[in-house]
C-alpha cells in the first residue's frame, strides 16, 4: 500500500470515529433515553449523600496528622460500608447507586481529611524542627 492509501484509510477511520462520538449520544437524547440512565436514583444519591455529609472524618485528620503519607494511604485504602438499616426493604437499583454514591464520597471525605491532617503534621513537625535549631544556633554551649 502507497502512503496515500493508509492517509485516505486513516482519515475514513477518523472521521467515522469522530461521527460515532457524536451522532451516539444525541440519538439517545432524540429517543429520550438518558445517557447514561439515571431514573429512579435520584432519591438514593440525595439519601447517600445526607447519610455520607454525617459521617465523622476527625479520626483520618488524625491518622494524617500521626502517620502521615501512611495514613493518606490507609484512608485511600479503606472501603467505607453504609449502614444496612438505611438499605432494608429497597430495590436493588437503590442499593447499588446508595451504595455507589455512598462509598465514593466516604472516601473522598476520608482521604481529603487524611491530607489535611498530613499537610498539618508536617507544619507542626517543621515548626518544631525550626525552633531546634534556632535553639541550638542561639545555645552558647558548644559540643
Amino acid at each position: 500500500m502507497t502512503n496515500q492509501k493508509i492517509t485516505k484509510i486513516f482519515s475514513v477511520t477518523f472521521i467515522l470515529l469522530t461521527l460515532n462520538l457524536v451522532v451516539t449520544p444525541s440519538a439517545f437524547a432524540l429517543a429520550g433515553i438518558e445517557y447514561p440512565p439515571t431514573s429512579m436514583n435520584e432519591d438514593a444519591k440525595s439519601d447517600a449523600l445526607e447519610a455520607a455529609n454525617m459521617v465523622d472524618t476527625q479520626i483520618w485528620f488524625l491518622a494524617g496528622c500521626l502517620g502521615g503519607i501512611l495514613g493518606l494511604l490507609i484512608a485511600q485504602a479503606v472501603e467505607p460500608k453504609p449502614s444496612a438499616t438505611a438499605l432494608l426493604g429497597k430495590s436493588p437499583d437503590y442499593v447499588a447507586t446508595y451504595t455507589d454514591v455512598y462509598v465514593e464520597t466516604v472516601k473522598k471525605s476520608q482521604t481529603k481529611a487524611a491530607m489535611n491532617g498530613c499537610i498539618a503534621g508536617t507544619l507542626v513537625t517543621a515548626g518544631i524542627y525550626a525552633i531546634l535549631i534556632v535553639a541550638a544556633a542561639n545555645s552558647e554551649d558548644d559540643y
